[in-house]
């Protein structure tokens, strides 16, 4: 059932064990929308993971909704993680989004490095996002 302002919830608020995080999945005026967290600070020494050590904490955009802004992990952070589980059908929406505006080259660089993506692959997703203004 949807509520007066187009929300209906498709997956209640869940906490996955094996995951580490508690996940829900929304319809938001035909949009899906999927929210997860994770449970605590995970030690990790590279800020290039999505859920992991510093990452999330350093690296995260800023939502508005109505008048609040909401803090979501940043975008390179999700692009890394779906290349990283090679799910084109994710990271290519993502890619073509990212191109509209600003990006952490840096910050996808070290990523792609992690994740051991050969160096002419990198070269070509870093490409495409050269038409964004990049961020420091």
């Amino acid at each position: 059932m949807a509520s007066a302002l187009g929300i209906r919830c498709r997956t209640a608020p869940t906490h996955l064990l094996d995951a580490g995080q508690y996940f829900a999945e929304y319809d938001v005026d035909g949009s899906r929308v999927e929210l997860s967290t994770m449970d605590g600070d995970w030690a990790a020494d590279l800020d290039s993971i999505e859920c992991l050590g510093k990452g999330p904490w350093q690296h995260f955009d800023r939502l508005v909704v109505g008048r609040y802004e909401v803090p979501v992990v940043a975008t390179e952070l999700r692009l890394l993680t779906e290349l990283g589980r090679e799910r084109p059908d994710r990271y290519r929406p993502i890619l073509w989004a990212m191109t509209a505006g600003s990006n952490d080259s840096a910050l996808l660089n070290r990523g792609l490095e992690r994740l051991e993506i050969p160096t002419d692959r990198r070269a070509e997703i870093l490409a495409n996002l050269t038409a964004g203004n990049r961020r420091a």
